[in-house]
This record gives structure tokens, sequence and C-alpha cells, in this order.
């Protein structure tokens, strides 16, 4: 039973993070298209959206973890 649910938790936290990382693929992607077309402020919006996104994530796996990630 225990395997079990370890099982599930490592896919539940995989779908997750394949989720998180897919999404800032594509604000970074979107990103370097503006900056390659002259437009910086919008590629910082998108930088600083995916940055606090993955600060996020990142804060909630330590905690997750008890902070010893």
């Amino acid at each position: 039973v225990d395997k079990s649910h370890m099982a599930d938790d490592y896919e539940t936290l995989r779908t997750r993070i394949i989720r998180r990382l897919g999404g800032e693929i594509d604000l970074l992607t979107d990103g370097l298209h503006a900056l390659r077309n002259g437009a910086p402020d919008v590629a910082e919006e998108f930088l600083d959206r995916s940055l606090l996104a993955l600060t996020r994530e990142v804060k909630q796996l330590k905690d997750a973890s008890g902070g010893f990630a």
C-alpha cells in the first residue's frame, strides 16, 4: 500500500513539474521572440513572470521536503 501511494505521489509531482516547465518554456519562448523583435519591455514582463513562477515552484518543493532540497 505504501509503495502504491509513493508511486501515485511521484506521478502527481512529475505531472505537475512537467506542466510547470512546459508553461515556463512557453513564456521564455515568447520573451525571446519579443526581445528579438525589438520589444524589450514585453520580454522583461515574460521573464519576470517565468522567474516568479519558478521561484514559487522551488519554494513549494523545498517546503514539501522539509527544507532539505
